[in-house]
């Protein structure tokens, strides 16, 4: 009776240590689907991701333009009620000078948000009265350019588009 409740024991360890390892991990197969469901996702994801990311660097674009063209009008005010003089120094050196220089009247307008300028274009002239006016700028990023002229909207579009 002992031999055979040993030999039972002895299946038992067996077929519970068989157990325990078959339990332990995921096979081969199983890691291979999730990695391939996971590598779908990824595939899938990056592209609805990277239209996001255009769109929101197009909105802060053209959040800088608006920014640009409200700190130009401000300046234009600013020479009109001070009659020609006074501390706007209106079409000065300092106000032609990209909004991103220290020493533009722009800087403290826009300067911490225009640091990425690497080309800006101010049009000036005059309006039918005779008084000097602000007719539009060109402003350029290594990715953008935003457009203003009076009159018509602010146009934000990326320099591989343009080129083309």
């Amino acid at each position: 009776m002992s031999i055979w409740r040993g030999n039972m024991m002895e299946w038992k360890n067996r077929i519970f240590r068989t157990r325990k390892l078959d339990e332990r991990g995921y096979s081969l197969v199983e890691l291979m689907v999730v990695i391939a469901i996971m590598a779908i996702l990824a595939a899938t994801g990056s592209g609805i991701y990277k239209g996001y990311i255009d769109k929101a660097k197009s909105a802060t674009m053209l959040n800088t333009g608006r920014q640009i063209k409200e700190a130009l009008m401000i300046c234009e005010t600013e020479y009109v009620i001070s009659g020609g003089n006074g501390s706007a120094m209106f079409w000065s050196d300092e106000f032609l000078k990209a909004p991103n220089h220290e020493d533009s009247i722009l800087y403290p307008y826009v300067g911490d948000i225009t640091k990425d300028c690497i080309d800006y274009t101010l049009k000036t002239g005059k309006d039918s009265d005779g008084n000097p006016q602000i007719k539009g700028f060109t402003y350029e990023t290594d990715e953008y350019v935003i457009k203003w002229r009076r009159g018509e909207e602010i146009t934000v579009t990326k320099q591989t588009e343009q080129s083309e």
